[in-house]
């Protein structure tokens, strides 16, 4: 949270940072459940397609439902759905839900979108001095086509993905992560919003084929998560149980789990089996503005 006063601004950002929130871990995901609710309906309305996938895809089909040590909810979708959500999604959502993405979200500086819950608060870390919407969310990645040497970048950077055998990241993928996302969005804060949206669209080259198009599909603007897979892995999908939800997942969702994770059946180690992400406020029945106001006296 960012505040425009330079009188305040260095001793509300020492004062949030140093105190110290509880997190309802529960609570948090019931919200969490409540979005994608929200978002599936939308997405049924609309009649595009989407997948549950990463440590929520693990979830379903090893717990019926979250990773009892997870803590968020990621679902993706071919690129022209992903476009037409991020069009046209308001229109069949709630007006408390907002789309964000650095078009919609000035300061907001990643290459997928969350949904948010405008009325609630989730505060990470990394951002908490930026001035972008804070609501509980769910990621949404898009899915773009590939096909090998056709753009020299997205091919080193598919060859030097690092593969993870585990969902629980360790350590140093935190640590690299982590660091990433607050110099990505250090630099956002010192650019103007336009360049920073060209130069986000490099992750992304004009000439990256269509996912209807190819044989093999990625998330190309996810960093740690870059490994193409056969689309036929994806078909139409198929429903799976995700706690008291139904929800679409890969066809093939063994082929596609164990391409990225390995054998994703297996716990990981007793010491590993942490959330992963850095939430310093959550708070599922006030709105982030509540905390900026508060702050502000």
């Amino acid at each position: 949270m960012y505040f425009k006063d330079p009188n305040k601004t260095f001793c509300i950002k020492k004062e949030i940072k140093n105190k110290k929130f509880e997190i309802d871990f529960e609570k948090l995901k019931k919200k969490e459940l409540e979005i994608l609710k929200n978002f599936i309906d939308a997405c049924n309305k609309m009649n595009l397609t989407y997948f549950i996938t990463y440590g929520t895809l693990i979830g379903a089909i090893r717990h019926k439902g979250f990773i009892p040590w997870d803590d968020d909810i990621d679902v993706c979708m071919p690129r022209s759905d992903y476009e037409t959500f991020i069009k046209n999604g308001s229109n069949f959502l709630d007006e408390k839900y907002f789309i964000q993405t650095i078009q919609t979200d000035p300061l907001y500086a990643l290459n997928f979108a969350k949904l948010r819950d405008s009325n609630t608060t989730l505060v990470e870390k990394h951002v908490i001095d930026i001035d972008i919407n804070h609501g509980v969310f769910i990621d949404i990645f898009p899915l773009d086509g590939y096909e090998k040497g056709k753009n020299k970048m997205i091919d080193l950077r598919v060859k030097n993905y690092p593969v993870f055998a585990q969902e629980d990241k360790n350590k140093i993928f935190n640590a690299i992560s982590d660091f990433n996302q607050k110099f990505i969005y250090k630099i956002g804060e010192t650019i103007p919003n336009k360049l920073k949206t060209d130069l986000s669209k490099l992750a992304v080259p004009k000439d990256t084929p269509r996912y209807e198009d190819c044989k093999f599909v990625s998330c190309i603007v996810d960093s740690f998560s870059i490994i193409p897979i056969e689309k036929e892995v994806f078909s139409n999908g198929t429903t799976v149980d995700f706690e008291n939800l139904k929800v679409n997942a890969p066809k093939d969702y063994d082929k596609y789990l164990k391409k990225i994770y390995g054998d994703y059946m297996k716990l990981p180690p007793k010491e590993q089996r942490e959330n992963h992400h850095n939430f310093h406020i959550c708070d599922t029945e006030r709105s982030f503005r509540y905390y900026e106001e508060i702050l502000k006296k």
